[in-house]
């Protein structure tokens, strides 16, 4: 069979497939004037090849064969650029809650197993065309898209918590361990249109649940973001704090009535770092 794509005025490419050979690609140039055409075709399949070789790595992560950041960021731009096509959408964020653990525990040669394990059960939870992306070590990106409701992506989204739930990876020596991950949704359009945006909103909603339940899916809120998403933008402001000793504390007498002697303080704490106003952000900060 033949395959065509035309690349430019003249110049076409062709994939000849056969069941009992290799895929060949030819180019074919042309060149025509009023009395003749002059044909040139060419095997290029080395160089065809290599191209996708590339191309690959560059747009897919080696561990899992998903997309990596950059690829999966280009496909969601893209389809967030055709608002008739992709209607309702959910941008899902996912953290695996025990892979500290294996590699701790275990090696990480194991944990590079149950990262590619966690990817096949992913990619078989999902319909096809969803956009399904490896970010960091335990950390995948889902893009769901072209949806009348979020009903119908909630399904999906049950679907894949279960298989989660369901799915078990063998450890030699230890046994079986169920698959666990949280997971942050954020909702086109109706917390954002921009994928910076829908990214900054399904980490949060990730991290909220991660600080709660893990292992359960949260969905984005609005009002709960004003109220704490210094707890997402303010970690390394605590680090600084620490090591630059910017706390201050006043220490306020407690007496006995009975007496008038002090028999002890109250310490009142003070941030000397702008950004950080209150000894509650401090502490929710270090909780988190």
């Amino acid at each position: 069979s033949l395959e065509e794509e035309k690349k430019q005025e003249g110049i076409y490419l062709y994939r000849i497939c056969h069941s009992h050979s290799p895929i060949r690609w030819v180019r074919l140039k042309v060149q025509m004037d009023e009395t003749a055409a002059l044909g040139v075709v060419q095997d290029v399949t080395h160089e065809v090849v290599e191209k996708r070789k590339i191309e690959y790595e560059r747009d897919y992560d080696i561990l899992t064969n998903l997309l990596n950041r950059r690829a999966f960021q280009t496909a969601v731009s893209d389809k967030l650029s055709q608002p008739e096509i992709c209607k309702i959408a959910a941008l899902i964020m996912l953290d695996l809650d025990n892979l500290k653990f294996i590699n701790d525990t275990f090696g990480h040669d194991c944990g590079d197993r149950y990262i590619r394990f966690s990817a096949d059960v992913l990619r078989e939870s999902t319909p096809k065309g969803s956009i399904l992306s490896r970010m960091s070590g335990d950390e995948f990106y889902l893009f769901l898209a072209g949806y009348q409701s979020k009903t119908e992506i909630r399904a999906i989204i049950r679907t894949i918590k279960k298989n989660m739930q369901t799915m078990e990876f063998m450890v030699p020596g230890y046994g079986n361990m169920k698959m666990r991950a949280s997971g942050g949704v954020a909702w086109y359009p109706d917390d954002a249109g921009q994928y910076e945006e829908l990214v900054h909103y399904a980490d949060f909603a990730m991290y909220t649940i991660k600080n709660t339940i893990k292992g359960e899916f949260c969905e984005f809120d609005a009002e709960q973001y004003r109220r704490d998403s210094y707890l997402l933008h303010k970690k390394e402001d605590l680090n600084r704090l620490i090591e630059e000793r910017l706390v201050e504390y006043h220490f306020q007498p407690i007496v006995d009535v009975h007496t008038g002697n002090v028999f002890g303080y109250e310490a009142l704490m003070r941030s000397r770092l702008d950004g950080i106003d209150s000894p509650g952000e401090i502490l929710a900060l270090a909780r988190s």
